[in-house]
């Protein structure tokens, strides 16, 4: 019988660094104990937790638009002399629920879950919001609650081993895959720098040697492949980062950082990862819709130089 590491970590109790364990055992510390994490408090009553909740839905909406008596009003004094407030960057703000994230419904809805980790990233951030908003926050948070955040970041967690797809998709997969050990083409994930993201720290690229992914091909029996162009795919994991963003992604990944003991430097233990291959069906739909209007504007400016009539 061969003893693992992690085996035997786990009958001598250690905990990895970075684990699932590890994330979800410091949840359980954090509230184990109200008075010391904060959150002990008496029960609200309906009345008070849904006016709490109306300023912090109207936080939501409202933020950003320098009303009068909102936390980010404009001053009178600066407006006279014309002096421009730096404008603050607020969380990321949605009006649909990402195709991959599901709550349980016995923790909490999407909107909540939505509200809630908005309310997080401005504290994250240091944004001032009503201190209502904050109440509300308070009497909010639970361990069921960070739990489930916990578990829908899961969707940006490296897989552990190599995961296998639909016949198709990996039938794609593999002859790539082999083409890149033949040398037949250089297009891998990790070579693809992650923009169009307002997180300094973030990893540039994503760590994934497999071969970019392609559109779907017509003929199975042909081995021509159209790779989904870069930019194309930049943007679209730009839209995963700020989801990643606004469910606390970037939160959890500061919690990942430590001092390693040996060189004192930061290591990352949760870094930004979507994998592409496992949602391709979801990319390859957007990719199209993209170049379809890419091609649509191109054709119109087309249209406008051949048609503009030059005064002279």
């Amino acid at each position: 019988m061969i003893i693992t590491k992690a085996t035997l970590n786990r009958l001598q109790g250690i905990v990895e660094l970075g684990s699932d364990e590890w994330y979800l055992k410091e949840i359980e510390e954090a509230y184990a104990d109200p008075k010391r994490k904060g959150y002990q408090r008496e029960e609200q009553s309906l009345y008070t937790s849904r006016i709490l909740r109306a300023y912090a839905e109207a936080d939501y909406f409202l933020l950003g638009l320098h009303l009068e008596g909102a936390p980010d009003e404009a001053g009178a004094a600066d407006l006279l002399r014309g002096i421009e407030e730096e404008e603050v960057a607020y969380p990321p703000r949605f009006d649909y629920q990402p195709y991959w994230l599901k709550v349980d419904p016995e923790v909490t809805d999407y909107w909540t879950f939505k509200l809630y980790h908005w309310i997080k990233n401005c504290h994250l951030e240091g944004i001032s919001i009503h201190t209502n908003s904050s109440h509300w926050l308070s009497i909010t948070e639970t361990k069921d609650l960070e739990i489930e955040s916990y578990k829908v970041l899961q969707a940006f967690k490296k897989p552990v081993a190599n995961p296998t797809y639909h016949p198709l998709v990996q039938l794609d997969l593999d002859i790539l895959s082999f083409q890149y050990k033949h040398n037949i083409h250089n297009k891998t994930i990790d070579s693809i720098l992650l923009t169009l993201h307002p997180v300094e720290t973030l990893n540039d690229y994503i760590k994934d040697s497999r071969p970019i992914p392609c559109y779907r091909r017509a003929d199975k029996t042909k081995l021509e492949f159209e790779f989904i162009e870069v930019p194309i795919i930049q943007w679209y994991l730009s839209k995963r980062i700020s989801e990643w963003i606004a469910f606390g992604g970037l939160r959890l990944y500061q919690t990942g950082i430590y001092l390693t003991r040996s060189t004192g430097r930061r290591a990352f233990l949760r870094p930004f990862y979507w994998d592409l291959w496992k949602d391709i069906r979801t990319l390859r739909e957007e990719a199209i819709k993209v170049k379809a209007c890419t091609h649509y504007i191109q054709n119109l400016w087309r249209e406008y130089k051949r048609n503009r009539v030059v005064d002279i």
